[in-house]
């Protein structure tokens, strides 16, 4: 009986380490915002991270309180993604793989891309947003959230580095 149970729990744990293993993991996102003149902002994101499971990996883009997200464009080590004009969630990995697009939500935005291979992948994100940045009657400024707190899966490592269009860093 002992021998069983111990058969069992040795059974169990491994099932749970594959299956942890098997998940997706994002190690860290580089986030570069370049600011403009007229208060968009062209964003830069540089994933790292190891994907095992699922069809795509998506950006939420929630509370935006006037702005707009255009001008998608994703890439990865084997190059250039397609950018679709309409985003199928239900799409299956082979239609989505090397393809990205903009899904509008109820809330804002979701920028799509397919994980269009399984293993250590390094995806660049770009995209712009129309009115990022405003004026108020002492100071110029922004509001933004730019990883979102229910992110899944939560990079361990991150970044972001905020900077004019002429070239001087915000800090």
């Amino acid at each position: 009986m002992k021998k069983r149970l111990f058969s069992i729990l040795i059974f169990a744990f491994a099932m749970l380490s594959c299956t942890a293993y098997a998940s997706n993991n994002v190690s860290s996102i580089d986030i570069d915002v370049l600011l403009n003149g007229d208060g968009s902002a062209e964003i830069t994101q540089l994933w790292k991270g190891s994907f095992d499971e699922g069809t795509e990996n998506y950006i939420v883009i929630n509370n935006l309180d006037g702005m707009t997200v255009e001008d998608l464009s994703v890439s990865d080590d084997d190059g250039e993604y397609e950018v679709l004009p309409d985003w199928d969630i239900d799409a299956s990995f082979e239609e989505k793989a090397e393809k990205c697009g903009i899904r509008t939500t109820d809330e804002g935005y979701e920028l799509c891309f397919g994980i269009s291979g399984y293993g250590d992948r390094n995806y660049r994100i770009k995209y712009k947003i129309d009115g990022l940045a405003g004026g108020y009657d002492d100071y110029d400024g922004f509001n933004f959230m730019f990883i979102n707190r229910g992110m899944n899966p939560f990079p361990t490592d991150a970044s972001v580095t905020v900077r004019l269009a002429d070239g001087t860093a915000l800090d």
